[in-house]
Parts: structure tokens; C-alpha cells; sequence
């Protein structure tokens, strides 16, 4: 399969600390997220799973509702 190589696979903290802007996501991460596409980006289930079930034992708290996460 030929086409565009992806760049980038984020796990949990990084999703959580790229979307809700938590300054835990070091600036180079934070400059390197900013300066590609979502193409560049691929999120694994699991990370959607575990944000799932961490909001629902209410350890974290989402500044968006879940449903914007997983779709």
C-alpha cells in the first residue's frame, strides 16, 4: 500500500493532555502535534477505552462530552 506514512501514535496521556491543553505535554510534543495534519495522527482503541473508563469511574474530568472523544 503506498500513500503517506503516518507520523505520529498517541497514547492516552497524550491524546488527553493534547485535547484538554494540560501543560503536562512537553512544548516539543505540544510544536510537533501543532505542525502536522490529522492524517499525521492515529489514536489507538484502547486509548478511546481507557478514556471511556476513566471518566466513567470519575478519575478524570472531561472539558468536552466523551461522545466528542470517541467520534
Amino acid at each position: 500500500m503506498e500513500g503517506r506514512a503516518l507520523r505520529y501514535l498517541l497514547d492516552t496521556h497524550a491524546v488527553l493532555w493534547s485535547v484538554e491543553d494540560d501543560p503536562r505535554l512537553g512544548a516539543r510534543a505540544r510544536d510537533a502535534l501543532l505542525g502536522c495534519s490529522a492524517a499525521d495522527i492515529a489514536l489507538s482503541a484502547i486509548s478511546l477505552f481507557e478514556i471511556a473508563m476513566l471518566q466513567a469511574k470519575e478519575r478524570i474530568q472531561l472539558s468536552m462530552p466523551l461522545a466528542d472523544y470517541l467520534g
